[in-house]
């Protein structure tokens, strides 16, 4: 669940991946669970957070100022019907050594209104 009445429920940990040196990409898509249609599109965050930082995230007791640590946030449009939503995309460089990256789900701004 994404947002509601619980303000830990308005930033949602989604999965990590490992990136060897250079420069590498992602792609992700979202889509209702439940319910399985919504009134109008809701626009989210998706949140991209670097391996170094992550400490220092998860120590945050307010979800909703762990965004300041991201070092990359696309927006994500939940369609009204519940079909997937438009691809969000990205590239990710690391230059020194291999790097972890976080990817998070944030309604802070309170535009899912569930």
């Amino acid at each position: 669940r994404i947002s509601g009445p619980r303000r830990e429920n308005h930033w949602k940990y989604l999965s990590k991946f490992g990136y060897s040196t250079g420069v590498g990409t992602y792609k992700t898509r979202v889509r209702l669970h439940h319910p399985k249609t919504i009134a109008e599109e809701v626009a989210l965050k998706l949140e991209v957070y670097l391996d170094e930082d992550w400490p220092k995230v998860e120590a945050e007791k307010d979800v909703c100022e762990r965004g300041i640590n991201a070092r990359q946030t696309k927006e994500i449009v939940i369609k009204e019907d519940g079909e997937w939503s438009e691809w969000a995309d990205g590239t990710l460089a690391q230059n020194v050594r291999p790097h972890i990256w976080y990817f998070v789900l944030s309604d802070c701004d309170g535009a899912f209104r569930n």
